[in-house]
């Protein structure tokens, strides 16, 4: 049987934190939002240049020139203070990179798509790394779920990420840098996200059928007017 739907380990990650009470509105609204659309993703220009900028193995000076380039005044400020503070910590943790690609797993009937930005290797360490850039600091238990999203995904994906690959997750604006060492997986990580997808895919169902319901309801009515 083909997955009811795909989605990104980010969001994934939001609807595993979700209360209880308000899955089913944080479902609906992927479903209303029907996909990603780069025009609604505010840092899609700061990552893309982020990623051009290592593959080309070019300065990371580069990234303030793409800042200030930025149409958008809030744009320039957000996207100078993030280049300062990803080149700062890069230089400080005497990082190489490495290309990493999306890997793409199924379970519950879902199919799922990690995306890290970058392949950071630090000590002859070589982690898969996840760039947060949002003003918030991820929670620990984000923190976790995210590392342990890509932990699976390094297991599980298509393509596999070769043997001894790390999950990681950098907060830019704070310059940390999250690995399991820091927060480690929670007890039966995998069995418990394997049961989060099931609910994921049983609630998008259920929404799925009632608003085929809803549908089939105004066309009677209509019919019958």
């Amino acid at each position: 049987m083909p997955p009811i739907t795909s989605i990104s380990m980010n969001e994934l990650a939001r609807f595993m934190t979700s209360p209880m009470t308000q899955r089913a509105r944080t479902l609906g609204n992927f479903r209303r939002r029907s996909g990603y659309h780069p025009a609604r993703d505010f840092y899609k220009r700061f990552r893309d240049a982020l990623r051009d900028i290592h593959r080309r193995g070019a300065s990371l000076d580069e990234l303030r020139e793409v800042a200030a380039r930025q149409n958008d005044a809030r744009k320039r400020i957000i996207f100078s203070e993030l280049a300062d503070r990803y080149t700062s910590k890069w230089r400080e943790l005497d990082a190489e990179y490495f290309d990493v690609r999306t890997a793409r797993w199924e379970g519950g009937n879902v199919k799922i798509s990690a995306t890290p930005e970058v392949g950071v290797r630090i000590g002859g360490r070589s982690f898969a790394t996840k760039i947060w850039l949002l003003s918030q600091p991820p929670s620990d238990e984000v923190a976790s779920i995210l590392l342990g999203l890509l932990e699976l995904a390094g297991r599980r994906g298509i393509p596999k990420w070769p043997q001894g690959w790390e999950p990681a997750l950098w907060d830019t604006r704070r310059e940390r840098f999250l690995t399991l060492d820091t927060h480690p997986l929670p007890q039966l990580f995998e069995a418990t996200t394997e049961a989060e997808l099931a609910a994921f895919g049983r609630l998008w169902v259920a929404l799925e059928e009632e608003e085929q319901e809803e549908e089939s309801e105004k066309t009677a009515t209509g019919g019958a007017a």
